[in-house]
Order: structure tokens, then sequence, then C-alpha cells
């Protein structure tokens, strides 16, 4: 099979007319294999090696036949090892990738009587559209009706993906190169291979490229809460430095007033107001307002390059408001994840889960001056990961993995006087004049680990705190 990426050729039309029908004979096939070897095995660990064991030998055969058995039964039991393996993983993804196929296909059939028609973007993605009408023509309900449809045929394609660079690479582990070197590695499951790829990924840590990023964060998604928390028993710290808990929420920028970039040419009084806001960034940066003069001077490099290392925990240290905005949106969530944890931990049987957490975007503003400066108004969110594990009681307890994530979009409104020197309207006139640029900026703050407070031996909580 091809690889998880989809510039191997795996689109929308191949997996609608792939025929799972071979697979499903090389499914058999390798079952019988399974059978045949497994017997093989078991006659010789019962016969041969048996009665090999209980001969006296002497001689030659001493120091050969009898290793000789020995390494006979032991690959005889390395390749049973390696076929059933093969085995398991082909007939996971078989069975998966024909519900995906299934559905996909009942999907398309349903929207077609609705009028909309599927294209193939041949990129791993497809995408719905109403045939016979303009694109500008579309209620808002039509819209969201098609964003349905792309977002589950999407998410059916992507796990489609996902599994055929699985078993590719599952493939490759289990053979090994060696066609003399049985039973590498035993897996019985794609479970088993989505664990043993991400914890690999996750063992890089900070190392992690953007595409290993992106496929953990995927597998990450796609594990079940049980294989998540053995994931994140083994290596939370790595985990969290690939960035697994990095936030979902898509930030758009919300600024009015922007009058645009270099519209004119620049005046005298641009110039004068370049060299004020010059002297402001230097004063700002003696005085104790080192981030609002850092992000005023980012303003007047007129590069407009993204800032994505926001100082958050400073950011939670020197405000309160926006401390407290933070501590109240956990406070408004963590029932509600403690209940999905402990849902989870009972369908698991006792075993630890973790499941991903997320707030939503909200808007916040700063008491501190320098961060005023520098921020103004922005938005934040919370995400993380909730774990529940029985204790030595046989009782739940919880820990949350959190950081907090901040978005702006550094602007100089024009439209919004103040009494700063100069002030904003002035500053964004620097834009206007191609002078200065606005940019986006982005940042989150290291990871905080929580312990709710655990039951003792009676389940009774003792002392203040949440009684989650």
């Amino acid at each position: 099979m091809s690889g998880p990426s989809y510039l191997d050729g795996l689109n929308y039309h191949d997996m609608v007319e792939l025929d799972l029908g071979k697979l499903g004979g090389a499914v058999a096939d390798w079952k019988s294999t399974v059978d045949g070897l497994k017997k093989l095995m078991e006659d010789a660990n019962s016969g041969l090696l048996k009665k090999s064991e209980g001969a006296r030998w002497v001689g030659l055969n001493a120091d050969v036949t009898r290793e000789f058995v020995k390494k006979t039964a032991k690959e005889l039991a390395d390749l049973h090892k390696e076929a059933n393996a093969v085995w398991s993983v082909l007939d996971d993804a078989h069975s998966q990738l024909t519900e995906i196929q299934s559905s996909i296909k009942s999907i398309v059939e349903q929207a077609k009587e609705i009028k909309l028609r599927v294209t193939d973007n041949w990129d791993g993605t497809v995408k719905f559209v109403y045939p016979f009408a303009a694109e500008g023509t579309y209620s808002k309900q039509d819209r969201a009706v098609q964003d349905e449809y792309n977002r589950y045929v999407n998410a059916k394609m992507a796990r489609a993906i996902q599994i055929d660079g699985l078993v590719k690479g599952a493939l490759a582990k289990m053979h090994g190169g060696d066609p003399y070197d049985a039973g590498h590695t035993r897996y019985d499951s794609l479970d088993d291979v989505a664990l043993d790829r991400a914890m690999a990924l996750a063992s890089l840590g900070k190392d992690v490229n953007p595409k290993q990023r992106a496929e953990l964060r995927k597998l990450w998604d796609a594990l079940s809460p049980g294989l998540r928390g053995q994931l994140w028993d083994a290596d939370r710290v790595k985990l969290m430095d690939a960035g697994v808990i990095s936030p979902k929420y898509k930030w758009k920028p919300s600024v009015k007033g922007d009058p645009g970039w270099a519209l004119r040419e620049p005046t005298a009084g641009d110039r004068w107001n370049l060299f004020e806001a010059k002297s402001k960034v230097a004063w700002d940066k003696l005085n104790g307002l080192s981030h609002g003069g850092q992000a005023l001077e980012h303003y007047l490099s007129n590069t407009g390059t993204p800032v994505d290392d926001l100082d958050v925990d400073s950011m939670l240290r020197d405000d309160k408001p926006m401390y407290e905005d933070v501590e109240w949106a956990i406070v408004d969530h963590q029932d509600k994840w403690a209940e999905q944890a402990r849902k989870e931990l009972e369908k698991s049987g006792a075993q630890t889960v973790t499941v991903p957490v997320e707030t939503k975007g909200k808007y916040f503003g700063f008491g501190d001056q320098d961060w005023r400066d520098a921020v103004g108004t922005g938005t934040f969110n919370v995400s993380g990961a909730m774990t529940a594990k029985l204790n030595e009681y046989g009782k739940p307890e919880y820990y949350l993995d959190y950081q907090v994530n901040v978005w702006d979009r550094y602007s100089q409104n024009e439209s919004e006087p103040n009494w700063t020197d100069p002030p904003d309207p002035d500053l964004a006139k620097l834009q206007e004049a191609g002078l200065a640029e606005d940019f986006d900026m982005r940042g989150s703050s290291s990871v905080t680990h929580y312990d709710y407070r655990q039951p003792g031996p009676d389940g009774v909580y003792d002392g203040p705190g949440p009684k989650v």
C-alpha cells in the first residue's frame, strides 16, 4: 500500500474504486499460512524438539544436532509470529477500509438526493458542490449542509490515508529486510501499529519536524482513550514537547479600522511620527515596558511577519485579570472534562485513559500597562489532556495537563484615539504610508500539571478544592 502522504496517490477515486475483495483474499491466504505454521510449530515443539531434548547425544551430534533442532523450532515460532502479525494487521485494515468505503459511497448517494455532487480534489480530499448553482447564490443553510458533507467524507478519507500509511510501515517493520530472520515485531491490530508509531514519533520530543508533528497529532487524535493513556504514561513530557496538546482552535483576527498598507507616499508628518514612535520604543524599554516596546518596534520594522513566541507565562504572572480569566475558564470546564474521563475509564475496564480537552476562544483585555500596549485585547483558550486512573483504593483520580494559548493582531487603529505619544491614529497612518505594518502574534504558556485532590480509601475527599 502507499505511504501516508496523499502525494503517493491515494485519492477519492482510488478509495471508492478499490477492489477490497483482493485484500480480503490476501487476508484469507495469510490466515491459512498462520494456521499451517501454528501446526508446524506445535508439532516441532511437542515432537521433534521434545525428543531431541530427551535424547542422549554423543560426539558430534551433541554439538550440532541438538542445536539444529532448537534453531529449527525457534525459526518456526518466529515465522508464525510474523505471519500472525501480518494477518492481524491486514485483517484489521480490510475491515476498516471496507467500512470506510461503504460509508463514503452511502453518503455520496445521500448527497445526490439533495442535488449535491462530489468532486475529487486529487489530494486526498473532496468537495461537494451544487453543480447548477452559482457560488454566490448558496444560502447559509446550503453552505452548512455542503460543509457537513465535506467534513464527513474528508474525515473518512483522512482515516483511510492513515491506515494506508500504518500498514506500509507495519509490514516493513515486521519483515525487517532479512529473509532469514523473521518475527521482528508483534502486532495484534492496527491500534498496536498506531501506538508503536506514535511512541516512535513522541520519542523525538522537541526534535520532531513539522511533518512528523502533524502525523503524531493525527495519531494522537485517532487513538482510543486507553491507548492514549498508555502513550501518555510512557512519556508525557516528550509528547507535550512534540505538541500533542497544542490547540485545534482556529483563530481569526477581528481588527477593524485597518487602513491598509502603502496606500500613499509618506509625508513630512509621517516621518515625524515615525521618529516619535522609535523614540517611544526606546523610552518603553528603559522604563520597564519592554513587551509594549518590542511589539511597537516590530510594527515599525515594516515586515508584517508573525510573532510566534508571545511570552504567555509572563502575561499570567504580570496580569491578574488575565490569570483570573484563565482560572475561571478551567473551573467552568473541569467537571465536564473529569466526567468525560470517568466514562472512558469505566469503558476501558479500569485501564488508565487520557482524553484531549480544549476550551473555545475567549476575548480578554489586560490591566497591566505593558501588556496592554503590547497586545491590547486578544483571544485566549486552554488546551490540554485529562487523565483518569484508579488509585490504590480502586477510586478514580484525575490529572490535568494544560497550556494557555493567546492570539492577537497587532494593529494601530486609526478610529480609536488615545493619549499615547504618538497617538494610535498617527501610528496607523504609518502603515497607510508604507512605513509600518500590522502583524499577527501568538504564543503558548508552559504546561501546568494539576493533580486534583484524590479520594481516600472510603472515597471521601478531604479539605478544600475541586470535587471532581
